[in-house]
């Protein structure tokens, strides 16, 4: 995830640990879909979805509590 200072989004894990990282699957499912697939596998979203910037363009996302991160491109 690339951060924008004019938008600056603090975003911890449930549970830091050290070494751990962000983590940012793109897909090119709608979020909806991928909102739905999370739901029916029992993974919580934490976060989202939301407007990010990616390494190539805006994005969005969703994020569960382990700051893993399933996004699309817009």
């Amino acid at each position: 995830m690339i951060e924008r200072l004019d938008h600056l989004v603090l975003t911890v894990a449930d549970i830091p640990r050290t070494g751990a990282i962000d983590l940012c699957l793109i897909t090119n499912w709608s979020i909806d879909a991928v909102l739905k697939h999370l739901a029916e596998q029992g993974v919580a979203v934490e976060q989202g979805p939301v407007k990010r910037s990616g390494a190539v363009g805006p994005i969005e996302s969703v994020a569960d509590g382990n700051l893993i991160e399933v996004s699309r491109y817009l």
